[in-house]
């Protein structure tokens, strides 16, 4: 009878490690079936409220910074805190703090959920957004306020209102596109791209649907993420079934 075999395990060439909400179940799950080979994924968990609101929000910023501490000894590459909401709520210069908290805790580059979207607007040389989310109407206002305060004007929004935090990863991709059509709709052909907020939300299933018949560039947060990871590490792997942002890359600097 044959001897069974351990498979080796592959030991990643970079980490990259995610703070999460602690309701997020979208991050561990997409993540690790998409990122090129030679790149590992690590998560950690910051506390938060079931209803997502700007006080609940601020709160758990506060377990954040400590989740990203702890996470930093497995040594990671870089560090995302993959929360968009605690940023649009806070404003810019709330995220460029973050940031620097993060950076100063951990010693490790560290990037927002915010960060990477503006980076990944910029790449692309986007000029007005439709933005949908899964959010309620008054945090899915401060995405929009986010936004316009950075120099990409919303012509068009749409919100779902969902309160929950864990409910945020409930809507099917047919509601997801749904709501997605009628920002697009309410920029009445005025957006050059469409934005998807959220990163506990599976925006990465409605991408390429939504490039195909609006024929533009479709942003998430999940998606803008990988893309931001990649060039922070100096990959230019090309991921494909998610949008021209991961499918057309170069280097960084290209």
């Amino acid at each position: 009878m044959p001897t069974p075999t351990t498979p080796t395990p592959t030991t990643p060439t970079h980490r990259v490690g995610v703070v999460v909400p602690s309701v997020n179940t979208v991050i561990e799950a997409w993540y690790p079936k998409i990122l090129p080979p030679g790149i590992g994924l690590n998560v950690a968990r910051m506390l938060i409220g079931q209803t997502v609101t700007p006080e609940v929000l601020r709160e758990m910023d506060g377990y954040g910074i400590e989740a990203a501490r702890t996470l930093s000894t497995c040594r990671p590459d870089v560090i995302v805190y993959g929360c968009t909401a605690s940023s649009l709520v806070g404003g810019r210069d709330y995220d460029l703090r973050l940031m620097q908290e993060l950076n100063e805790a951990t010693g490790l580059p560290c990037l927002t959920t915010t960060e990477n979207v503006l980076r990944a607007l910029r790449h692309l040389g986007v000029h007005t957004v439709a933005a949908a989310s899964p959010y309620t109407e008054q945090v899915g206002a401060a995405e929009v306020g986010f936004l316009v305060s950075n120099g990409y004007p919303v012509t068009g929004h749409a919100h779902l209102g969902i309160t929950g935090g864990f409910d945020l990863a409930s809507p099917s991709a047919a509601d997801i596109k749904k709501v997605a059509l009628s920002a697009w709709e309410d920029a009445d052909g005025e957006a050059s791209a469409l934005f998807i907020g959220c990163m506990n939300l599976n925006s990465h299933l409605v991408i390429a649907e939504l490039e195909a018949e609006l024929e533009v560039p479709v942003l998430t947060a999940t998606q803008a993420t990988i893309w931001a990871v990649l060039e922070e590490l100096g990959s230019n792997a090309e991921i494909s079934g998610y949008g021209r942002l991961l499918e057309q890359r170069t280097s960084v600097g290209g």
